[in-house]
């Protein structure tokens, strides 16, 4: 069951069957929802439910921070470059460096997006 700041009356196989087949995605465009990043990706995880991140604007400052990176559940995520380049972040090895095609992939693949 979810815990924490997303407290939910829902069972894990409730959030199990309403990501059956697709990913949870999250848009990160915020630092200050690294704690809430953390827990959403860290419960999609226990339950099995593939994850898939972008991140951009502010967002992408998160990723200066290398231990924390490499503690994130298995996932694919990527970071705008763009957004990297202004604020002077180059995205570890683990994240992919693109675009908008890839926030609009992830999207499109997700049975659920988020947007913190």
């Amino acid at each position: 069951m979810v815990t924490g700041q997303m407290e939910s009356v829902l069972s894990d196989e409730d959030l199990r069957s309403a990501f059956a087949g697709g990913t949870l995605a999250v848009l990160v465009t915020r630092a200050r929802s690294k704690a809430l990043f953390e827990e959403l990706v860290g419960e999609a995880a226990r339950l099995g439910i593939p994850v898939t991140g972008f991140f951009m604007d502010e967002g992408v400052t998160l990723l200066s921070d290398q231990a924390w990176v490499r503690s994130l559940p298995e996932g694919r995520y990527a970071a705008c470059d763009v957004s990297a380049r202004r604020r002077g972040v180059e995205p570890p090895e683990r994240i992919i460096a693109g675009g908008q095609y890839q926030n609009a992939t992830m999207v499109h693949d997700a049975a659920r997006v988020v947007s913190l």
